[in-house]
């Protein structure tokens, strides 16, 4: 999304205490543009890799490109029933809960990013990852 006059472009679009904040993530710490700096409105800041986890980072950004992912009806109500009866999946077995996408994983990740339920963002992404329902 584009920030400011300059046209930047956000890595990452949050909304916390602070109000909605966009994030860039620069690896020295500085964004820069032409050997000049550049001038942020005042929501945004400069992250840089000691402020980030790497791991949480690359999750994330495996993640959000699933955000607007349509997950069935059918296959929400199937995974949020499995999370009920065993209390948590992993995400190899989520490949066989969701039936109605072509995409499992992105559905999950979807689901995750409409706070349904919650992946362990911690440990990179695998076949392993444990699903769990999200407590209301």
């Amino acid at each position: 999304m584009a920030v400011g006059d300059a046209g930047l472009v956000a890595d990452f679009e949050t909304w916390g205490s602070r109000g909605r904040e966009f994030l860039f993530v620069a690896a020295d710490g500085a964004l820069s543009f032409a050997s000049a700096p550049l001038e942020l409105p005042p929501n945004a800041r400069v992250v840089g890799p000691d402020d980030v986890d790497p791991v949480r980072l690359e999750n994330a950004r495996a993640i959000f490109p699933h955000a607007r992912w349509r997950v069935t009806l059918d296959d929400r109500v199937r995974l949020l029933a499995a999370l009920d009866e065993e209390g948590s999946v992993t995400l190899a077995d989520c490949l066989g809960i969701l039936r109605h996408t072509s995409r499992p994983v992105a559905a999950v990740a979807a689901l995750a990013l409409a706070r349904l339920v919650d992946l362990d963002l911690d440990e990179p992404l695998g076949a392993r990852t444990r699903v769990i329902r999200r407590q209301a």
